[in-house]
């Protein structure tokens, strides 16, 4: 659980579908105001990993 939630004091298992996206999804930022240069570091960080 994010610490920015701890204070609802959820434990693991309470939201299993929250918790499965959690483990499974990436969001990579990307947005069509994005420059090249921003562009480029995703990208790189991504290549990197």
């Amino acid at each position: 659980m994010s610490k920015a939630y701890e204070y609802l004091g959820l434990k693991k298992g309470c939201l299993p579908v929250t918790e499965k996206y959690a483990d499974t999804v990436l969001s990579v930022p990307f947005y069509n105001g994005m420059t090249e240069e921003e562009q480029e570091r995703v990208i790189e960080a991504l290549n990197s990993f």
